[in-house]
């Protein structure tokens, strides 16, 4: 049986690909990662040094042995409603990182559990670390724009006169999103302005700022099994969109991209070193006609932002692989 492992919204290209599964005539389970807690019971039972574990989802009962393959897209801890009536700010949040803790522990043995299966994105390797990919991109021959990680304003002044006053702040890690009065705000990548870098103090927090590089349009990659599936998009006048693309997306042209073979071998060296069987990749393409690496999400959307506009059928071509691995591992 093939698991997949997604988050309980804001993942519509799950349910495409199990749609895709079950119509090719497989069976699938899918798993919210934040039902651990919750709705998904699991039983572990050591006895000796046998351990024995379940889980029932649905009423039915499973065991690791029920499932040939799994598909990690995304997961999330569940908070109850009921710490909300916690007053003490302090004490919520405490309280909060007490059940992540918990279910973290559970969810990671869990996992474990699971070690010897065939993956498909791997959970330790879901939240990559920026400056090592980048590192590894320069290394397998991508370009990358130039970089720099400080906490010193000095620095900071001397980059970006370097780079003529033309450079964007952006974070290390993942993007984080915020609900402030029925509103929605998330983290994006920001031209610095003269004023934003006087204004910055002595010494601050580590920041990671990079050359802001000129484009003629980006590019968006999904790679999965070496080969690669890219969409050309080309920004509105909006001033904020030429930084983050997705701001606006769905109001981008976009365009179905052949990169260059060379490219597309050092991308595949680059998951490979990663050890990443899928992912989705950013790229700029300059008015010079170079390739500049920025990113790779092992979990990144996909569905509209490359398979739709493409017309690649990716949740099929996912379907088509775990079937085929599911297979593969039953064989043995």
């Amino acid at each position: 049986m093939i698991a997949v492992i997604s988050n309980e919204s804001g993942e519509p290209s799950t349910s495409d690909v199990i749609n895709w599964i079950s119509y090719l005539g497989h069976d699938s389970l899918l798993l919210y990662g934040e039902d651990f807690g919750r709705h998904f019971n699991v039983n572990i039972a050591f006895l000796g040094k046998n351990e024995l574990a379940s889980f029932e989802l649905h009423g039915k009962v499973y065991t690791p042995d029920d499932i040939s393959i799994i598909w990690y897209r995304r997961d999330r801890t569940y908070f109850p409603e009921s710490l909300n009536d916690i007053s003490n700010d302090t004490n919520r949040e405490k309280v909060k990182r007490l059940v992540f803790n918990e279910v973290n522990v559970l969810r990671s043995h869990f996992y474990a559990l699971l070690k010897d299966k065939k993956w498909l994105s791997d959970p330790k390797k879901s939240l990559v670390n920026k400056l090592d990919v980048l590192k590894e991109a320069a290394s397998v021959g991508l370009k990358i724009p130039e970089t720099l990680v400080t906490t010193s304003k000095s620095s900071l002044i001397d980059f970006f006169q370097r780079h003529n006053k033309n450079v964007i702040i952006k974070p290390m890690s993942e993007t984080l999103f915020y609900a402030i009065n029925d509103r929605q705000y998330s983290l994006a990548t920001h031209l610095l302005t003269d004023l934003e870098v006087e204004s910055m103090p002595e010494t601050f927090f580590p920041c990671l700022v990079q050359e802001c590089v000129v484009n003629s349009f980006e590019i968006r990659v999904f790679y999965l099994e070496g080969k690669c599936y890219s969409i050309a998009v080309f920004h509105n006048q909006n001033i904020d969109q030429q930084f983050d693309n997705r701001i606006g997306y769905l109001d981008h042209h976009k365009s179905c991209y052949q990169l260059p073979k060379h490219i597309e071998t050092s991308i595949d060296m680059l998951l490979k070193n990663l050890q990443m069987e899928t992912g989705s990749l950013d790229f700029i393409r300059t008015p010079e006609g170079e390739f500049v690496f920025l990113e790779v999400n092992p979990v990144g959307q996909f569905s509209g932002m490359v398979s739709y506009p493409g017309n690649y059928y990716l949740e099929k071509k996912i379907a088509q692989y775990l079937i085929r691995k599911s297979n593969e591992e039953k064989s043995i």
